[in-house]
């Protein structure tokens, strides 16, 4: 594939959402590529497992749609500890992968980019662990009234633009010298952090940029409800348009 057909065809970041509920079921290994059945038979845990068919499948999915590569064509290259690779697609094309409990979240951009989601949960030691990872003013903020939302919030934001960095950077980049509020304020890149009842999302893309498309991928009858926007930190978003696609 050449880099003008990427071009033309990624013309803005693409986000991916996709959830377990009503789908692990539908799905077994037989899809996998060697590189990704030889990883995922490493993984014991069966969540794990489940996890990682479904953010294969909808990396398949997703490369289908955008570039018009048969799924069962798409090579995916898992002999790596980080992001999965697509070998079919040219420099500059960059991927993030993340998940928590049933949800998977992939974005696609033709610059470097970070996806980030958890699941909001109480934690043993949450003050412990936000010292450990927040700047001396963000854990001033969340010392004063130890907020769930702001601490996943602080995480997710802090854990997208960590994967946005050179794999070289990322060693030198400790998560209390990443400063959310100096990002978000950032006329450089754009930043966003999404919420539902349950879950924390953000997205850091490495350039400013005015739309993102995003998909909520769920089989028919699944009623799975989209974020919804509502951080401070939105960078040129008022608000996420999910479109819904089905298998």
């Amino acid at each position: 594939m050449s880099l003008n057909l990427l071009n033309e065809y990624l013309h803005c970041p693409q986000l991916w959402l996709a959830n377990l509920e009503g789908s692990s079921d539908s799905l077994n290994s037989d899809f996998l590529d060697e590189s990704s059945t030889q990883r995922y038979h490493r993984l014991s845990s069966p969540k794990k497992r489940q996890q990682f068919l479904l953010s294969r499948w909808l990396i398949k999915y997703a490369v289908n749609h955008l570039f018009g590569i048969h799924f069962e064509d798409v090579v995916i290259d898992d002999n790596t500890d980080t992001c999965p690779k697509l070998p079919q697609l040219t420099s500059p094309f960059f991927c993030s992968l993340s998940h928590s409990h049933d949800w998977v979240a992939i974005v696609f951009a033709d610059l470097p980019c970070g996806v980030d989601i958890e699941i909001k949960k109480p934690r043993n030691n949450m003050i412990g662990m936000a010292k450990s990872f927040m700047s001396e003013r963000e854990y001033e903020l969340y010392s004063s009234n130890t907020s769930q939302d702001y601490f996943y919030q602080c995480w997710c934001i802090k854990e997208a633009f960590y994967k946005s960095l050179p794999r070289s950077t990322q060693f030198k980049t400790p998560f209390h010298t990443i400063d959310t509020g100096r990002l978000s304020q950032s006329p450089n890149c754009t930043l966003s952090s999404f919420t539902s009842e349950q879950y924390q999302l953000a997205v850091f893309i490495s350039s400013t940029i005015e739309i993102m498309d995003a998909y909520l991928v769920t089989p028919p009858g699944n009623a799975t409800q989209p974020f919804t926007s509502t951080s401070p930190m939105i960078v040129n978003w008022e608000q996420l348009p999910i479109r819904s696609l089905y298998k």
